[in-house]
């Protein structure tokens, strides 16, 4: 009877323990949500944009630049679609990133509040943004997102089966935030790194 006691007694001490347990670690990781939505709010609203420098671009090269969110599929292929034509051909592209989760709008909308955009462009609001860049004067030509890159690298590089095949891949998809492709930039630093403007985007 004493043994059937002090088991009956530890189970209800053990029961008791895992509900104070299981209620602090909900505690917890309620108050670590809502540290993480106030810590971005805070963010969103006042952190600045602050892109790397864009020189003149070499004469008889073509700069791919590419801005947007730094977790975003779309935005992680046009950023390696960008690297790998860069790299294939060094002589005659290069490239530029700014990448930042919390001042992309704030970057592009006063950056291109002049711009004449084709008209396959008027309205464009998603990550990333793609344009072109060439001469000492830096003369833009727009281009869009990621599937519009992709389509100018399938037309241009016709002979060129890895750029072709990147281009093609389909990454609106849950696959490339499964295997972390999507996060395509670490502590703010884009990789692969831009070949101009300084390597860090913040």
């Amino acid at each position: 009877m004493g043994l059937a006691v002090r088991s009956f007694q530890l189970a209800v001490v053990s029961g008791v323990a895992s509900f104070f347990v299981s209620c602090c670690g909900w505690y917890v990781a309620g108050g670590f949500l809502l540290f993480t939505i106030g810590n971005m709010v805070y963010n969103f609203r006042t952190k600045k944009p602050n892109p790397p420098a864009s020189p003149p671009v070499p004469e008889g090269k073509l700069r791919i630049c590419v801005t947007g969110m730094t977790h975003s599929a779309p935005t992680a292929k046009a950023h390696y679609l960008a690297d790998k034509i860069a790299k294939r051909f060094p002589d005659n592209y290069e490239t530029w990133y700014y990448f930042d989760m919390y001042t992309f709008y704030k970057y592009i909308v006063p950056r291109f509040a002049t711009a004449v955009f084709p008209a396959h462009l008027k309205g464009h609001s998603t990550s990333p943004f793609v344009w072109f860049e060439t001469g000492k004067d830096n003369k833009e030509q727009y281009i869009g997102g990621a599937a519009e890159l992709s389509k100018w690298a399938i037309e241009t590089f016709p002979n060129e089966p890895e750029i072709v095949a990147l281009a093609k891949e389909n990454w609106m998809s849950l696959k490339p935030y499964i295997t972390g492709k999507s996060y395509h930039c670490d502590n703010g630093v884009p990789v692969p790194p831009a070949t101009c403007g300084g390597k860090k985007s913040l």
